[in-house]
């Protein structure tokens, strides 16, 4: 199992579905590019999520996980100005099977699974 951390429970896991919301809502284009390379495919968001359903099926997820509590807690669980923390970072383990679609290093991975659940401790 590959283990990570994040703040906050996941709203959204249908992969079509948060990489709209990353390119659309959160103005992060590139993520386009890096998945694209990771599944050799078009460079393109129709062709990433088609590349996803045929290598891990209708059933795919995507979940953003950092390597470690405390990058978590840094990025995703603090005031960015005070540094004061206000969240609580989880861990998860997801499949030995994940493909990383984007390497943001200490700011987190976005992995894509098959698996019914993954595991919250």
């Amino acid at each position: 199992m590959i283990k990570g951390y994040r703040v906050g429970t996941p709203q959204e896991r249908k992969p079509e579905n948060v990489l709209r919301f990353e390119v659309e809502e959160s103005g992060n284009t590139p993520i386009v590019e890096y998945a694209a390379q990771a599944l050799k495919c078009a460079v393109n968001l129709n062709a990433v999520v088609k590349a996803i359903e045929k290598r891990f099926g209708a059933n795919a997820k995507v979940l953003w996980m950092c390597d470690t509590k405390k990058q978590a807690l840094e990025n995703y669980g603090s005031d960015f100005e005070t540094g004061e923390v206000w969240g609580e970072a989880d861990l998860y383990e997801i499949p030995d099977n994940a493909l990383i679609l984007c390497d943001l290093q200490d700011e987190g991975k976005l992995y894509v699974y098959t698996e019914t659940e993954e595991v919250k401790t």
